[in-house]
C-alpha cells in the first residue's frame, strides 16, 4: 500500500471530497494559515482572441490566441484572526494597546435635545465612580445643570450616555466634562486591545500557498509566487460562523521563475490504503 501519482480513468479511486487550507506568506514574514475556509472557489480568468474567415462562404474559426491570462482564488474564512481583520479593512499590522484603567479624554460639547434625548460620549466605557464625576454645564447660559434634574447619567450595553430630564436648555450648547464648569478631561476605562487602521494599505502582495487536501481522492497543492490579496466583504452573522470573503489574485512573476510565472502545482495523487498525503 502506497501513494499513487499514476491513475487511470473509471476508477472510483479518482473521484475527490476533500477541502482546503490557504497559508499567506506577507514580506519579512513566513508562511501563516489563514484559518478554517468555506466556498473555495477557483476562476481561471483568460480571455481570447477570435479570427473567423469567410472565404469559402461562412465564417469559420481560422485563428485564436489568448489576449488575457490569470487565476483568481475566492474564499471565505470563518476565524477573525488579526491578520485576517487587518486584510479585510486595508491597514498595516496592528499594534497593541495596553488597558488603562484611568485613561483621559478632554471634555465634549453637545447641543442638548428635549426631555428624554441621549447624548453618548466619545469615550463612554466608565466605572460606577468616573460616571459619578461628570458634570455637564450649559455653555449658552454659563450654568452648571443640576444631576438627576436637568439630566441623569444611564448607560447602555455598557456605554455613558447624558439623558435630558427637561426641555429647558433644548438647543443650547452643553459640555460634558469634570469639575465645576466641566472643562477638565473626564476618565474612563480603556481595555486592552489590538488596534487596525483602515484604509491605510490599499495594496498588498504576498506569497500563497493552497493545500487541497482529500479524505478521498486526490490531494494537490499550488504553490503561488505572487499574488495580490483583496477584502470582497463581511458577514457577522448570529445563525451561523461569521466569515470574512477574500478574493486571491495569482500575479506573473516571469521576472523571477521565467518557466513557471503562475506558480507550480503539485498532484500527490493519493495513497491507497487511505493514509493523509498532505
Amino acid at each position: 500500500m502506497a501513494q499513487q501519482l499514476t491513475r487511470l480513468p473509471f476508477d472510483a479511486a479518482n473521484f475527490t471530497q476533500g477541502g482546503v487550507r490557504v497559508l499567506i506568506k506577507e514580506s519579512g514574514k513566513g508562511f501563516r494559515f489563514v484559518g478554517h475556509i468555506r466556498e473555495p472557489n477557483l476562476e481561471a480568468m483568460l480571455e481570447w482572441y477570435q479570427h473567423y474567415n469567410a472565404s469559402a462562404g461562412k465564417e469559420a474559426l481560422s485563428y485564436e490566441a489568448p489576449t488575457k491570462t490569470g487565476y483568481k482564488a475566492a474564499f471565505k474564512a470563518d476565524e477573525m484572526l488579526s491578520e485576517n481583520l487587518k486584510r479585510l479593512f486595508f491597514a498595516a499590522d496592528p499594534t497593541d494597546v495596553a488597558a488603562d484603567a484611568v485613561a483621559t479624554a478632554a471634555a465634549e460639547t453637545v447641543t442638548a435635545g428635549k426631555t428624554g434625548a441621549l447624548h453618548g460620549i466619545d469615550y463612554g466605557r466608565q466605572t460606577v465612580a468616573q460616571r459619578a464625576a461628570l458634570a455637564v454645564y450649559n455653555v449658552t447660559d454659563s450654568a452648571l445643570l443640576v444631576a438627576n434634574t436637568d439630566y441623569e447619567i444611564v448607560t447602555q450595553y455598557g456605554l455613558t450616555f447624558v439623558k435630558m430630564l427637561v426641555d429647558t436648555h433644548a438647543g443650547d450648547t452643553l459640555r460634558i466634562g469634570e469639575g465645576l464648569t466641566a472643562s477638565s478631561d473626564y476618565h474612563y476605562t480603556k481595555l486592552a486591545h489590538k488596534l487596525i487602521k483602515p484604509l491605510t494599505v490599499l495594496s498588498l502582495e504576498v506569497g500563497a500557498l493552497l493545500q487541497f487536501p482529500a479524505i478521498k481522492g486526490v490531494n494537490l497543492e499550488w504553490r503561488i509566487w505572487r499574488a495580490s490579496i483583496k477584502p470582497t466583504g463581511m458577514s457577522w452573522n448570529s445563525k451561523e460562523a461569521s466569515s470574512l470573503s477574500f478574493e486571491l489574485e495569482v500575479i506573473d512573476d516571469s521576472a523571477n521563475h521565467p518557466t513557471s510565472p503562475f506558480g507550480e502545482i503539485y498532484d500527490y495523487g493519493y495513497d491507497d490504503a487511505g493514509a493523509a498525503v498532505i
